[in-house]
């Protein structure tokens, strides 16, 4: 079998005298991101944020689908330097739905994917990170999803509440 064409695709199998065309494959990565836990069953101690670490897998596992796809959307829209990600919900929502989502939320708290950010979170050299909406910006956790600055993340992590 030898391709005739990388760029499109197109695979000639000599066996059986076939003309093999894939279709290019038009979904992209909005960025670079990383699993930061090992893909293994045995939690790991995280030393420097006192917690237990867990496999992504299985943390998702734990989830709804419904707080599978929130968690998707979160991360979908983080910023690559710190996690920080706005979940905008629907200006049309009823009740109901905004109760479904405060529960998917909740869900994703409860296993440490995500935490909600505070008002004002103090940083090194008197600067600070102010949110203008911190009741939809919410933090990824920085040791299951690696961003550029995991410092800064990791920081903002341990000064959100849960």
């Amino acid at each position: 079998m030898g391709i005739l064409d990388s760029q499109e695709k197109v695979i000639y199998d000599s066996k059986t005298s076939e003309v093999i065309v894939r279709k290019k494959s038009s979904h992209k990565l909005r960025a670079p991101f990383a699993a930061v836990a090992p893909f293994t069953n045995i939690k790991r101690r995280n030393k420097s944020m006192n917690v237990d670490v867990f496999d992504l897998l299985d943390l998702l596992e734990k989830v709804s689908k419904g707080a599978f796809s929130v968690f998707n959307n979160l991360k979908f829209n983080r910023s690559e330097d710190n996690n920080i990600s706005k979940y905008t919900p629907e200006e049309l929502m009823n009740k109901t739905e905004k109760e479904s989502l405060s529960r998917r939320l909740k869900e994703l708290k409860d296993v440490g994917l995500i935490r909600r950010v505070r008002k004002h979170i103090p940083y090194i050299n008197n600067h600070s990170f102010t949110f203008d909406d911190p009741r939809n910006t919410y933090i990824i956790n920085p040791e299951i999803l690696r961003c550029t600055n995991h410092d800064e993340a990791e920081h903002l992590w341990n000064h959100c509440g849960n």
